[in-house]
């Protein structure tokens, strides 16, 4: 019985053969592709050498994380690999250049995410993105000699502007460098010549110095960066001829154009190009650059104070104010506040509402049918996402336009 049994047995052991181990190949990274550009700057066209440039998703806030970094080369081209499959906001990380996200057409380093970015593919050739210089540099200078001034206080002086005011004392070359501006909405400087003699006040038109913020001369946020002269005129008793002047300076009457329902100065939405070229106060077809000429542009020193908006037919659809100077017949315009505006228009104005980026607008009309005209007010600081608008939250454009409330969004061009 032994015998039978270990029989069985023997039958039943398999010689054990053992087989390699392998390891189980793990899931292929997802496959990258590369999004190319270039950064330029907006004044001069250059290509803008060393600025970071980052990829980044997008959140329920807006920016999200980092998916790709790289610096631009001297030519300010930059090449940046992510995951394919995607789409991304390519932002421009503030440092001689402002803080943007790029979109627009052209495209434009914008403000933010919810305020013109774009999100963009994965491999996508974004060609030229325009860049806002974050300094403005210039020379100070004696109106009389023509001198180069040492010891003058130069300071930023904006509405929009994050962080505290920026200020320079000119060198021997008369030289001021004012570095990290980030204006979002017009600006100006203030300059301070008291200590060598010479006068104080604001910056002008003309670059020279004036007495107050509304007769200012505004420096846009793609306006940052041009070299800056300025003329100051020595305040000391000896020369009667530099007092006279200073006081012929600040007794000019400060030029301005009223807003009204559909309406900015003599130009008015429903106005053919012929009838608003005919009023005098516009140029038409001027060069803008890579973008399309401006059909119509305010003439001087209103031509930076606010834009009009021609359709195919030759009509003006929309004129928007992005100036100070340009006021309502009570005073409103770009920085009056929330109250100020609700204090004039009372249950007249609509309640705030989402204008598109975000951002809260305000409307008030006259009229009925097709005659109706409007006036909107941007909020453009105030952000939904942040909570209701607020008393003291300002005005960043004001809108006018017949029949259909004003858009309140223009692009970079």
């Amino acid at each position: 019985m032994i015998k039978v049994l270990s029989a069985c047995l023997a039958s039943l052991l398999v010689p054990l053969v053992l087989v390699p181990a392998y390891a189980v190949p793990a899931s292929a990274a997802p496959p990258k592709k590369v999004t190319t550009g270039r950064v330029v700057d907006v004044q001069n066209g250059a290509g803008v050498k060393g600025a970071t440039v980052r990829l980044r998703t997008l959140t329920r806030d807006g920016l999200g994380s980092v998916v790709a970094t790289g610096k631009t080369d001297k030519k300010g081209f930059f090449a940046l690999k992510a995951p394919a499959g995607n789409k991304y906001f390519t932002e421009l990380v503030a440092g001689r250049y402002q803080f943007g996200v790029a979109g627009g057409s052209p495209k434009y380093f914008q403000p933010g995410a919810f305020n013109g970015g774009k999100r963009y593919p994965a491999g996508a050739k974004l060609g030229k993105i325009y860049a806002n210089p974050a300094y403005v540099a210039g020379k100070v200078v004696d109106f009389g000699t023509k001198q180069p001034l040492a010891g003058v206080t130069v300071s930023t002086l904006a509405r929009g502007t994050k962080g505290a005011t920026i200020t320079d004392v000119t060198d021997a070359a008369g030289a001021f460098d004012l570095k990290g501006v980030k204006f979002t909405l017009d600006g100006t400087l203030t300059v301070d010549g008291s200590a060598v003699g010479f006068e104080s006040g604001v910056m002008g038109c003309s670059k020279h110095v004036v007495p107050t913020v509304s007769q200012a001369c505004e420096i846009a946020p793609g306006g940052i960066g041009t070299p800056i002269k300025i003329e100051m005129v020595n305040t000391q008793p000896a020369p009667a001829r530099a007092t006279q002047a200073v006081a012929d300076r600040r007794t000019a009457p400060v030029q301005t154009r009223v807003i009204r329902f559909g309406q900015v100065g003599k130009g008015r939405a429903g106005m053919t190009v012929a009838e608003a070229m005919a009023t005098g106060e516009f140029n038409q077809d001027v060069p803008n650059g890579e973008c399309d000429p401006i059909r119509l542009q305010p003439k001087a020193p209103f031509k930076r104070q606010y834009v009009v908006f021609v359709n195919d037919a030759d009509r003006i659809t929309e004129i928007d104010v992005n100036g100070r100077r340009p006021r309502t017949t009570k005073g409103l315009g770009v920085g009056s506040t929330n109250a100020q505006v609700q204090a004039v228009y009372g249950k007249r104005l609509s309640a705030p509402i989402n204008v598109g980026f975000e951002q809260w607008g305000r409307f008030i009309s006259k009229g009925t049918g097709p005659q109706r005209r409007w006036i909107g007010f941007l909020f453009g600081e105030a952000l939904v996402a942040d909570g209701p608008l607020a008393a003291n939250d300002e005005v960043t454009l004001v809108g006018v336009r017949k029949r259909f409330k004003p858009g309140l969004q223009f692009d970079g061009c």
